[in-house]
């Protein structure tokens, strides 16, 4: 509490927007929850669209990239204060794209955890059907996504630049070159772990949330690929992180109940 202070509630999975003015998160809990948009100068939340979740805006700004754990939700599913977490079955995930305003919603892939591509036209995601990392075109109504790599981990993040994958596997986090997946650098995790790495904008460090289960206060690390020596930066329990575009700001969320 001397180093954060709190955002919103009822929230997981945010994602800073390019310019840093703007989050989208998801809103609500696992199993139950839209994708909306805080402003931190007006403190105003916005519910962009239901059901979804793990937000990823692209370089541009103009989209964002989200997933669907289910076809339908009614609004009182995601207001009601009895709810609690569901876990959904991760096969059912589909990757959708957006405009950042949250109209013209597109179905691109079944899949999840989705990353951009540089270009703000392509979208890696990971297909929970053959545990492969694969990419794909927000650009024409009939496009082929295409195979990148095996990937036995549900959250692979490819960094800023497209030059990298990191991964969870098994107790270790690895990193691997995109084009050759040669082996970059390998960290043996001394805990257990959720959710996926968090690339830097400086893409030279790597943010992990060790938080495994309620009550785990293992606390959030950062990994920097040059030193090979992981930092732990605060305790509690704390879940996947996003960087602001200046890297100054780190955004996280906590575990239930949020």
């Amino acid at each position: 509490s001397a180093k954060a202070h709190r955002l919103t509630t009822d929230g997981f999975s945010g994602d800073w927007s390019p310019d840093g003015k703007k989050l989208a998160f998801s809103a609500g809990v696992h199993g139950y929850s839209g994708v909306a948009i805080y402003d931190p100068t007006t403190k105003e939340t916005d519910l962009l669209i239901v059901p979804g979740k793990d937000p990823r805006w692209s370089p541009d700004g103009k989209h964002i990239a989200f997933v669907r754990d289910c076809q339908f939700l009614r609004l009182e599913e995601l207001t009601t204060t009895e709810r609690k977490d569901q876990m959904r079955w991760a096969i059912d995930e589909e990757v959708w794209v957006m405009n950042a305003d949250g109209t013209q919603p597109k179905r691109l892939a079944r899949g999840g955890w989705p990353s951009w591509g540089k270009d703000s036209t392509h979208v890696y995601y990971h297909s929970r059907l053959d545990n492969m990392l694969y990419i794909i075109s927000i650009v024409g109504p009939d496009v082929e996504p295409k195979r990148i790599m095996a990937c036995g981990s549900l959250f692979p993040s490819v960094s800023p630049d497209n030059q990298r994958v990191a991964y969870l596997e098994e107790t270790s986090l690895k990193v691997k070159d995109l084009a050759s997946q040669a082996l970059v650098a390998e960290w043996r995790v001394p805990f257990g772990t959720w959710g996926g790495p968090v690339w830097s904008p400086t893409r030279n460090e790597l943010c992990l949330g060790a938080g495994s289960s309620v009550g785990d206060r293992t606390g959030m690390w950062i990994y920097p690929l040059d030193s090979n020596e992981p930092v732990k930066v605060l305790d509690s329990q704390i879940m996947a992180a996003s960087w602001a575009p200046d890297g100054t700001k780190l955004v996280f969320g906590l575990r239930p109940p949020y």
